[in-house]
């Protein structure tokens, strides 16, 4: 069997076949051993070589100012080593096959820094990611947060729950920066969608989001008093529901704008009826009312007042009682209208003309 009688040499000034110059040890022309290569495009790699490829620790200083210190496997990055590229951006951390891969930090120019696994260059498995606004611990997958992970922002809020594809998304809980609020619940794309809990000290919400915003079905606790369940748009009591009010009146029927606007009935603490046509908060339009004293009111309301054309029975506490129908005004009889008065039953009499704010003004007695 003919042995390899193939030495090693130095030479100070070595052409290769690819027009790189090499000075350092070869065996017959091939880099093998320590050496430094300069390429034809500028490139300069110090250090290790085996029969004709870079193996080992070396040092590569690209054309445009890059550097990589560390370890070779088959001319590519393999290993732990050190990359800065021009702009002053490091990493720190296992290579393979030539792209990041393992454990390893990055620390950017800008002072954004990421610690923690790799796989084919991109951020994946844990880590923590730092930036001038927020803090992110949690898994990576493909370069972006993915999986379960926790936020803590500069500001003091904090957020900890699902990513997906570097988005808050899935379930979580998010804590304002007074850390007195919250919101748990379902995410997507960075805000509540589906259903979930908003807390501050002033009230309570649980129910359903749209894009951020109270959306669906819910109910809103106030805690000094009032309580809401129903549907919801734009942040804003929309369509039926109820409202309880601090006062004791509960209220039933269409919403528009957070308040009763459009069909509904409302009792009121004293334990008054009301049920009709609603705007903005107030009785307005075709209404029907019952008050505890018995006296009832069936017509036109405006602005919460009798308004307009109605009848009333209003009742003594002898258990007489006066029917009245006809025109009125801020809650007084006011226009034309006839007034029928009864005692045990039997119309005792009648007068009809015109009023003036609750007064009658003619003596047109039937």
């Amino acid at each position: 069997m003919a042995k390899n009688t193939a030495k090693t040499i130095y030479s100070e000034s070595l052409a290769l076949e690819d027009g790189s110059e090499y000075m350092g040890h070869h065996i017959d022309g091939i880099p093998n051993g320590l050496g430094i290569m300069k390429c034809q495009n500028g490139d300069i790699y110090k250090g290790h070589f085996a029969m004709g490829k870079k193996e080992g620790n070396g040092q590569m200083s690209s054309n445009i100012g890059n550097i990589y210190t560390g370890s070779w496997k088959n001319n590519l990055k393999h290993g732990y080593g050190i990359y800065k590229n021009t702009n002053g951006d490091v990493y720190r951390g296992n290579f393979q096959n030539d792209l990041k891969n393992g454990k390893g930090e990055m620390y950017w120019i800008n002072e954004d820094s990421y610690v923690g696994h790799w796989k084919d260059d991109k951020q994946d498995g844990y880590g923590i990611l730092k930036n001038s606004i927020f803090e992110y611990q949690g898994q990576f997958c493909d370069g972006f947060p993915e999986g379960q992970g926790e936020i803590y922002w500069k500001s003091g809020a904090f957020y900890k729950g699902e990513m997906i594809s570097g988005e808050i998304s899935g379930y979580g809980r998010y804590e304002y920066k007074d850390k007195s609020s919250y919101f748990e619940g379902e995410f997507a794309g960075g805000f509540p969608q589906g259903y979930g809990e908003l807390h501050n000290k002033q009230w309570h919400y649980q129910g359903e989001f749209n894009n951020g915003q109270r959306q669906g079905y819910g109910i809103l606790t106030i805690f000094e008093g009032s309580r809401y369940e129903g549907w919801w748009k734009n942040n804003k009591m929309f369509g039926k529901g109820c409202i309880a009010f601090k006062d004791g009146r509960i209220y039933i029927g269409e919403i528009n704008d957070s308040k009763p606007n459009g069909n509904g009935e409302c009792t009121y603490a004293d334990g008054s009826w009301y049920n009709g046509s609603w705007i903005d908060g107030k009785r307005f339009g075709k209404g029907n009312y019952t008050g505890t004293d018995g006296m009832r009111y069936i017509g036109d309301w405006i602005n919460d007042m009798r308004d307009g054309v109605g009848h009333s029975v209003e009742i003594d506490n002898n258990g007489h009682f006066d029917v009245y129908e006809g025109e009125w005004k801020k809650d007084k009889k006011n226009g034309i209208g006839k007034c029928s008065h009864f005692e045990d039953g039997k119309k005792i009499i009648e007068i009809e003309g015109e009023w003036n704010m609750g007064k009658f003004v003619n003596n047109s007695i039937l």
